[in-house]
């Protein structure tokens, strides 16, 4: 696996590096955190923004990261981080709702009002790659 993720990101472009240390900024203000403390989570909700309601999936999102939060004994005095990666706003407010108060949620990355899909002259297609980045 390692081998794959090097010969993945042996040649990023500057632009991409760029894009996810200015998303790193803006998820941890405070500064990355010990990576034993994160779980990262891509939630994919549908092909289009806004399409699936916000009840139902979030719980199993959430369901699922509570149990590999504690299968890994993460938690205890400290902190869980979990950086959330979501092209989708009602997908990030539904697993914020969902997810226990203890937890302190990080986003970054392009999100829109249903709209994400039209023409953005890549800035889009650059924001997604820069939370990919982020989230490994």
């Amino acid at each position: 696996m390692e081998a794959a993720m090097e010969f993945l990101f042996q040649s990023v472009r500057p632009a991409v590096i760029a894009e996810a240390e200015r998303q790193a900024r803006e998820a941890f203000p405070e500064g990355l955190p010990v990576p034993n403390n994160m779980v990262t989570v891509h939630m994919r909700w549908g092909d289009k923004p806004g399409e699936v309601g916000e009840k139902t999936l979030a719980k199993y999102f959430v369901a699922g990261v509570k149990r590999f939060v504690q299968k890994k004994g993460l938690g205890g005095i400290s902190p869980v981080h979990v950086y959330l990666a979501s092209e989708d706003e009602v997908a990030i407010r539904a697993f914020e709702k969902k997810a226990p108060r203890n937890w302190h949620i990080h986003t970054s990355g392009p999100t829109g009002k249903g709209l994400i899909f039209e023409m953005t002259s890549g800035s889009n297609g650059l924001a997604s790659l820069g939370a990919l980045l982020l989230s490994m």
